[in-house]
């Protein structure tokens, strides 16, 4: 008898693995999908891994492609995000998400004739409607693994760290449109907080309307500081040279 109980006990354990494990491709698929949708260029995710006790999920390696005309480089890279879930709501209509916390958010700005890559993703957003309801369109694009429902969460803390922009501002501006800027902590409350909750290219859209909006702050900042010692550097160098003038003018009229 005791040897069965042995091997019911390691099956129950494998399989409880095994579930964790697709658990995590799901989600991973999610994320992927459901960001595709909403910001219409490719999302790629390196990994995920979910802790069945603790109900925390890691992320490593997510890179969104730039739109089509801009650089292969991507458009955002992000190091590593943590998402504390509450295991209860995993197989629930909404999924409670106490916190998500995003760290090490790379931003490339690049500037074409028409318009910034941040521009273009912001319309692809408004194109795609994420707000309305985002997993109408395409039945497995972003949905839950039971219900074929789309998934939504409900998220009570989201904060991003460590966010930077690489900005290239058109070869019209030479080295001077090339330049880094370091963007502030970006925090969010209360994502999704309705019966209905959100779901996933919806929270996209929201992450990043608040992230575009942070780095061209930044980079307005940048250049207008740019620009004021542009002016001073300006201002001074014509006192200078007005100065020189007048020195000219009045050793000549003491000579006469």
């Amino acid at each position: 008898m005791k040897p069965i109980l042995l091997t019911l006990l390691a099956l129950l354990v494998v399989l409880a693995g095994a579930g964790w494990f697709y658990l995590d491709h799901v989600a991973q698929r999610v994320v992927e999908r459901g960001g595709s949708r909403a910001l219409g260029v490719p999302v790629q995710v390196d990994s995920m891994a979910l802790s069945p006790f603790s109900g925390r999920l890691g992320i490593d390696g997510l890179r969104v492609a730039n739109p089509e005309g801009f650089s292969a480089e991507p458009l955002f890279r992000l190091d590593r995000g943590a998402v504390q879930v509450r295991p209860a709501s995993l197989f629930a209509d909404v999924i409670e998400v106490p916190e998500l916390t995003l760290d090490g958010l790379i931003v490339r700005l690049e500037r074409k004739n028409a318009g910034t890559n941040l521009d273009r993703i912001v319309e692809n957003l408004r194109g795609n409607n994420t707000g309305e309801d985002a997993g109408s369109g395409d039945a497995g694009a972003d949905t839950g693994a039971a219900s074929g429902q789309p998934t939504r969460l409900r998220i009570g803390y989201l904060r991003i760290t460590g966010v930077g922009a690489q900005v290239d501002l058109g070869p019209e501006l030479g080295e001077r449109g090339r330049f880094s800027v370091d963007v502030p902590p970006i925090e969010m409350r209360d994502l999704g907080d309705d019966p209905d909750g959100l779901t996933v290219a919806a929270l996209v859209e929201r992450i990043t309307r608040a992230v575009a909006d942070e780095v061209e702050a930044a980079v307005a900042r940048r250049v207008g500081r740019e620009l004021k010692d542009a002016g001073k550097e300006a201002i001074e160098s014509g006192k200078k040279q007005l100065e020189k003038r007048l020195r000219d003018e009045a050793e000549k009229l003491l000579g006469q």
